[in-house]
This record gives C-alpha cells, structure tokens and sequence, in this order.
C-alpha cells in the first residue's frame, strides 16, 4: 500500500516538474506587449497615419499558434511573434488588409507564415534562449546589429501580376482550370515581375519547345515575339502580359496543371540568358551554403545595385514551395515580398523569425542573383580626373570607357556641367569629344579646389546610367621630394606612415587637405605650424592628392602615394 501511495507521489512530482519546466519555456507575450512592438513600429515607419489596432488573432486554419495576425484601422497588418524569443515582428504593411482565405496550398503566404511557425516551434524547446532584444523599446531601429546606418530600398518592382484567370489565357486549355485554362505557375510570375524593371527584352532570341505528359508538344519561338512593355498593364491581366508570362513558363518547361503549375526556380537562370538575353553573370544559389547573415548580406548588396531578386521557399516537410520576389528592404532586415498573388499581402517581411546568427536552423531556401540585362551599361570610367591649369580650351582631361558585359551595344552620351560667362557668352566648362573629356575654357591656378560633372549614358535598349564624377585642379603633380618653384618640399613621396611638409623661409603651413583620386575628401588638418608633419597611416594604399595652403597665401596640389 505504501508502496503504491509512493509509486503515485513520484509520478505525481515528475508531472509537476514536466509542467513548472514547460511554464519556465514559455516566453509568451502579453496582449500589452505585441501592442507595444506594434505601436512603435508605427511610429518609426508610417508616424503621419492616424492608424489602431482592431483585433489581435492567431492562424486557427492551419494550426499555427505561434503566429499573431494583428490588424490595424482603417488599413495595414502586422505578424507578429507567439514567443519572445523569436524576433517580435515577422512582417509588416502601411497598406491593404492581409488576405487570410484559401487553403495553405493556394495561398503561398500561408506557407511563409507555417514556415515562421516551424522555426518558433523549434526554439521553443532551448532553455537557454534568451528573449528577442527587437522586444525592447530602447534599441534604436534605424541601425543594424552592427550599430551601423541601416540600409532601405524602396520596393523596385511596379507590377502586382498573377497566374490565375486572365494571365493563363495563352497557357493550355483546361476546363478545370481557373478561367478554362491551366495556372501559369508562380516561377514564371516571379521571373516577369522581375523583367519589369527593366522593362526588357523587346524581342527575345531563339526557340524553345518539349513535350507535355497532358497538353502534348508546347514549343514558343522567342526570336518573333514582341514584348510591348508599355500596353503591359501594372495590375490586371492582358494579352501583353499573359504573353510573356506565358514565354516565361515555356522557357523553364512548365508542369502545367488545372490545380498549380511548376517549375523549378534553379531553372531560371538558363532561360534568362538564353531566351530573355540577360546577363551571363546570373545564377542561383541555395541559401544553406551560407550564414545566415552572409546570406541576408549578398540580398541587401543585389538591392543596393537595383536588382530584384527572384527567391524560393518552402514548407518544413517539403509539402509545399513557392518562388516570388524579394525587391526593397527596410533597415537590413524586413525584406519586401511581392508574392506574384495580385499584389496580396506584398509588404515587409523577415528572412528569419530567429535572432540572426544564434541558432543553426535549416532554411530550404533559394535565390537568383544579378538580375540583369545582358545589355546594361554598368559603370564609366574617366581615366584621368585632374583639370590641367592656365592650359588653353580644349586641353585634353581623360577618356571615358563604358563597362558593359555585353561587346557590341551602342552608347549615347551626355555631359552635365557648369557654364561660365566669357565675353558675354555662356560657354560650358568642359566638353565630350567622342569618348575624350576636355576643357572648355582656361581654369586659373588656385581657382577651384574640385568640381562636379554627371555623364548621362543610354544606350540602343533604353538603359540609362547617370554618373557623378569628382574633377580636382592642379598642375604640381610630381612624385619627386624636392621643391618646387612654391618652395614647398612634401616628403617622403611614397610614405608609409608620416608625411612631413615644409614651406619656403618665412612661410608656414596654414592647411593641408587630402582627396582620394575620385575627389572624395578623406583628411583635413588645420595645422599653422611651421613644419607640418601629417599621419596618414589610416589611409589605403594607393595614390592621393594633397592640397597645402600656406600663410602667404600659397596653394600647392601634389600627388602622394601611400604604400
């Protein structure tokens, strides 16, 4: 009997303990708390709206309770964390209301939000999880982990296409399907969403055909399409683009189906270039090959050169994928989703409900980097940037050379600069011939310490480049440690660590300025003595202007180098 009696109290103690553990696990936030993270984030993100929360609610379909939808009045959502270990808000929009219908399989950010859903559930069983610090109110939101300027882009795709009714009517013919057809398949909507910033190709290049288990041979000649960019509707369906939706689904050999068609999104980078003439340089990549913060890092470089993103997820089990586009960022981690749903529940949302860099979970992910043209003018290069003085118009500066991965486009270029009243005449300051930059009138010593042009460069695809060059003046430009006639000696040129300026007998050092060879001002010191000694030890190797300003009003430029 005692022996029972003890059996009980054991099991009963061992039940406790089970219970007192899981209670010590939980890190549910009160209704005060998600209130709180909401409201500040409407303060730092939309503050002249006049916006409130209206209710606070789970995912009962598909059995996420570690998700809150909240949603704001008059218009606007946030998803926001179940426990406070995991990063308090998973996504956010200013705009619409998010669209909580159909099953987890039609509706792809179900499947986002079941996958944020996974990853709480897995760091619900780590005791020592600390508690999320994007729950405090005192961390600044406008910088990153690192305490640095945040990066934003602001979302670059226009479009808010789908593959339903409408935009499958090139797509095979299907009563079962949406509309009579068969659904388009949301590889192809994230790859034409992508396109559209472009608004590229006109015309495409060669033939692509294969053989259909259900709707036989599907074959597209892109060499004969038109792609008319400008009748392409932003936000309803036509025949403009449901033709290249089409194309675009062809050229990936599209599972074509009345319920979902699909493809696989590490396809796309091959059809791009060999159909849609982007460029060589893109490819696909699995985000498990990377930190999760070297990951985050090569999507925020892709939008700060202006690529949209093709992108990839999938459920836990593999059950379910979607691909879409990632194409603008708020502050290094919200990422803006177009979903290639008819603009339903775009907005900003995070990569990872996980503190970045604490926990190794597995992320099914994938991307398609450097989306771009093939024909794209990417960068100009001025061989020289310093204006040559007391030197007559038309004196030679530097030449110019577009890069571009392709050999054979045309450029047209255009030159913004300052004009200067001469003889009642407004002559401008510098001048383009053929690819050569030249003066346009006599720059004095000691007029200017640097100067602004822009080149304008578009070419035969209607692409543009607009370039800001930095101009710097001077003609003493020697390496050698004598003096020259300023009586200025600057030495030792090439120097390691310390420069040493020294003036002329009765002179003394009044400023000295440092530039890099773009023109951007790297050091300033203020120094009238009458030796000045300069630490450049800071500075990267290479070479440098230096601008001396002396007591007697003396002005000397010298190039530098730096080992």
């Amino acid at each position: 009997m005692s022996y029972r009696s003890g059996r009980i109290l054991v099991v009963l103690i061992w039940f406790s303990l089970i219970l007192t553990s899981s209670s010590l696990l939980a890190q549910e936030p009160e209704r005060s708390d998600i209130e709180g993270v909401v409201y500040r984030y409407i303060k730092n993100y939309f503050p002249d709206t006049d916006r409130t929360i209206s209710s606070i609610k789970g995912f009962d379909d598909i059995n996420i309770d570690e998700v809150y939808l909240v949603d704001l009045f008059p218009e606007g959502w946030f998803l926001v964390s179940g426990d406070k270990r995991a990063e308090a808000v998973l996504a956010f929009s200013p705009s619409g209301n998010f669209f909580t219908g159909d099953s987890i399989i039609e509706n792809p950010v179900k499947r986002w939000v079941a996958s944020y859903g996974d990853q709480i559930n897995f760091i619900k069983n780590i005791e020592d999880e600390p508690v999320s610090r994007s729950w405090d109110g005192s961390i600044e939101m406008t910088e990153n982990l690192k305490g640095e300027e945040a990066v934003s882009v602001k979302p670059l795709i226009k479009v808010t296409w789908n593959q339903g009714s409408g935009y499958n009517i090139f797509c095979p013919a299907d009563a079962a399907g949406p509309g009579g057809n068969t659904y388009v398949g949301c590889v192809a909507v994230a790859m034409a969403q992508a396109m559209s910033v472009y608004g590229y190709p006109g015309e495409g290049k060669g033939i692509h055909s294969y053989e259909h288990t259900n709707y036989s041979f599907l074959e597209v000649n892109y060499g004969l399409a038109d792609y008319s960019w400008a009748k392409m509707s932003p936000g309803t369906p036509d025949i403009y683009n449901a033709m290249l939706l089409y194309h675009c689904a062809v050229s990936v050999n599209m599972n074509f189906g009345p319920d979902g068609s699909s493809a696989s999104t590490s396809d796309t980078p091959g059809a791009l270039k060999t159909h849609f003439l982007y460029s060589n340089s893109i490819y696909y990549s699995k985000r498990n090959n990377y930190t999760f913060l070297d990951w985050q890092s090569k999507i925020l470089d892709q939008l700060k050169e202006g690529f949209p993103l093709i992108y990839r997820g999938e459920t836990a089990d593999g059950s379910s994928a979607h691909a879409f586009n990632i194409d603008g960022v708020i502050d290094d981690e919200l990422f803006h989703l177009n979903w290639g749903w008819g603009g339903k529940n775009n907005g900003y949302y995070l990569l990872s409900a996980l503190s970045p860099g604490t926990r190794n979970y597995s992320f099914d992910h994938g991307a398609v980097f450097n989306l771009k043209p093939l024909y794209y003018p990417t960068a100009l290069l001025l061989s020289n940037n310093i204006v040559p003085e007391n030197e007559e118009p038309g004196t030679m500066i530097g030449t110019i050379e577009i890069i571009d991965e392709a050999t054979d486009n045309i450029y047209m270029i255009k030159l913004l600069t300052d004009s200067t009243l001469i003889d009642g005449l407004w002559v401008k300051d510098y001048y383009l011939d053929g690819d050569i930059l030249k003066t346009g009138k006599i720059f004095p010593a000691d007029e200017l310490e640097n100067d602004t042009i822009w080149f304008i460069v578009g070419d035969r695809y209607g692409n543009n480049l607009e370039v800001e060059a930095h101009l710097l003046f001077g003609i003493n430009l020697g390496y050698e440690n004598d003096k020259d006639e300023s009586g200025i000696i600057v030495y030792p040129n090439p120097a390691s660590d310390y420069i040493t300026l020294k003036p002329a007998d009765g002179d003394m050092v009044r400023s000295i300025t440092i530039y890099s060879m773009d023109g951007n001002l790297v050091l300033i010191n203020d120094q009238p003595d009458r030796e000045a000694q300069i630490d450049i030890s800071t500075l990267h190797p290479g070479t440098y202007i230096i601008k001396v300003q002396t007591m007697n009003g003396k002005v000397v430029r010298r190039k530098v180098i730096k080992n």
